[in-house]
């Protein structure tokens, strides 16, 4: 019994790490497409490997609703699939087959009593990958010389070569202003500072907001290394979602009250105002980020509205292009795009937008107080951050999907 149980942690660390490895690593976007390749496959043969764990060693039960909300969601999405394909604009089918098979697997996981371990398990890998990560990035504060060189294409057309630490860990961005110091920002293993704040991000509102709360406001020493993590990007998003996430936390467990309404109007006040004076010493330290974000943002709302049911097409990422500023796609120019809200909108439209985002964080919204700051502080993530078409973005949507299920088959909503 206890092998058997020790398999399974194993198969769900395995699937934590791949779901962390496929997420906009430096390695998925180097020249050779190898990398990429292997560890696609990797991540299916987790997801796989992880269903056929519980079957066997756990024996779960799907209930009928179960099943019903699987075969809704997948024919939404097969909709979505065949009109993109009769528009010639591709089906993401790797990425949907996996997705229908996550929600099986996270399903199958909360039915067998094992979906909180295998949250724990996630957060576990992401506080090992903040402690490696700060470990170089203290490195390379104190001029410790780097000595391994990576070329990627990433928001380019070109591969520019990145440093970093024995072929580990890597800095995909240059040294940036932050609060008036001049600090390398943590990237680790990801392409960019804000993807690696992300994930520590996740870290973070997993570990707060799902499973144990028992825990009421206590802050342990894998949140303050996830907080640390997140800082240590640089990320004005990262920090955001920190105070934020710490102010959801003081009031996720109290009873509402005309003195607790009255503190929590204050306290949202001046959280409002911290973020603002955050906004403009990132304005002032680096105008250029801002003023992209922003025409990403009109860029993204003028290319969805020209399908808005449909979408331009689920592998149609690049639809905002002829909306950017001119200057972004010249040589040389940052013609990424870093709003995932809006490219999921852009790509599959509303009907697409309703099965992967909305249904889910509508039954986040109304199943506690915890989902609820859970599913907000999520979706702020998704709008500053581009997750389209990564096993990431499948995973958290039929994870929100599972938790919110009825533990019973009549158990009333």
């Amino acid at each position: 019994m206890e092998s058997s149980k020790r398999l399974v942690s194993f198969f769900e660390f395995y699937l934590s790490i791949m779901l962390i490895m496929s997420f906009r690593t430096v390695w998925l976007y180097t020249e050779d497409r190898t990398p990429s390749r292997i560890v696609t496959a990797a991540t299916i043969i987790s997801i796989v490997a992880l269903i056929a764990a519980y079957i066997v060693f756990c024996s779960p039960s799907l209930l009928t609703g179960d099943l019903v909300i699987i075969m809704v969601v997948s024919t939404g999405i097969i909709i979505s699939m065949i009109v993109s394909t009769l528009n010639g604009n591709g089906q993401l089918l790797t990425r949907h087959l996996s997705y229908f098979a996550l929600l099986i697997l996270l399903f199958l996981s909360y039915r067998a009593g094992r979906l909180n371990l295998l949250i724990k398990h996630f957060i576990t890998v992401c506080c090992f990958l903040a402690a490696c990560s700060l470990f170089f990035w203290i490195l390379a504060i104190i001029g410790v010389p780097m000595n391994s060189t990576l070329y990627i294409s990433w928001a380019s057309k070109y591969y520019e070569p990145i440093k970093g630490f024995f072929g580990l860990f890597y800095f995909s961005q240059d040294f940036t202003s932050f609060l008036g110091f001049y600090l390398p920002r943590n990237t680790a293993i990801f392409t960019e500072a804000p993807m690696c704040s992300f994930v520590f991000c996740l870290g973070l509102i997993f570990d707060i907001f799902i499973g144990d709360d028992d825990k009421k406001h206590k802050l342990g020493f894998r949140e303050i290394l996830l907080i640390v993590g997140i800082i240590s990007t640089t990320s004005t998003t990262g920090i955001m979602i920190v105070i934020l996430t710490l102010v959801a936390n003081l009031f996720r467990t109290v009873k509402i009250n005309p003195l607790v309404v009255t503190v929590g109007v204050m306290l949202s006040a001046f959280v409002l105002y911290i973020l603002w004076q955050i906004f403009l010493v990132k304005t002032t330290e680096n105008s250029n980020s801002v003023s992209i974000r922003f025409d990403d943002l009109h860029a993204g709302i003028k290319a969805w509205l020209l399908h808005p049911f449909f979408g331009n097409g689920l592998e149609n990422t690049l639809a905002y292009l002829p909306f950017i500023q001119g200057y972004r796609v010249v040589e040389g120019g940052n013609s990424g795009f870093s709003s995932g809200l809006l490219q999921i909108l852009m790509t599959g439209g509303v009907f697409y937008f309703i099965w992967i985002v909305f249904i889910p964080l509508a039954k986040m919204f109304f199943k506690s107080r915890s989902y609820l700051f859970l599913g907000l502080i999520f979706l702020i993530m998704l709008i500053n951050t581009v997750i389209y078409d990564t096993f990431m973005m499948f995973f958290i949507s039929a994870l929100f999907y599972a938790v919110t299920l009825r533990k019973t088959e009549s158990q009333v909503a």
